[in-house]
């Protein structure tokens, strides 16, 4: 695996991706993955797929609440960034669609023994063979 494959290193992740179309004059909200009760995106306008808020192998996506979103465990206690240790989510513009990311929130949070430090990234190759650190 890629050392840069998507890797944001959360303990507690709330998301939501704002695009605007080719097509559109005004920006909206993409999709959003809450993550209280599932790993599922909600709001996707029709022409956008989104997919679900995964982890990498290295990390263990343990379940979901209300109060703090997704928990994961078992993050790398290395100061480097771990080739397994990520969360990723992916968006995809239908077929002769136009997809402009114009902002990326989220929120997280961790606990003492939590990640200290992160990079969000994000690439247009399915593969993320070159991605570009955003945070």
């Amino acid at each position: 695996m890629n050392n840069r494959k998507k890797l944001v290193t959360l303990f507690a992740f709330s998301f939501v991706v704002l695009f605007s179309f080719s097509a559109l004059a005004s920006a909206a909200i993409l999709s959003e993955w809450a993550l209280v009760d599932n790993a599922n995106p909600t709001n996707n306008p029709s022409d956008v797929s989104a997919g679900a808020f995964t982890a990498g192998s290295g990390i263990s996506l343990d379940d979901f609440a209300t109060s703090t979103g997704a928990r994961m465990t078992s993050w790398s206690e290395s100061t480097s960034p771990a080739t397994d240790d990520y969360f990723q989510v992916t968006v995809q513009p239908a077929a002769g669609k136009k997809l402009t990311i114009t902002a990326l929130d989220f929120m997280h949070s961790r606990s003492g023994t939590g990640p200290t430090s992160y990079q969000v990234q994000h690439s247009k190759q399915a593969n993320f063979a070159s991605p570009t650190t955003i945070a």
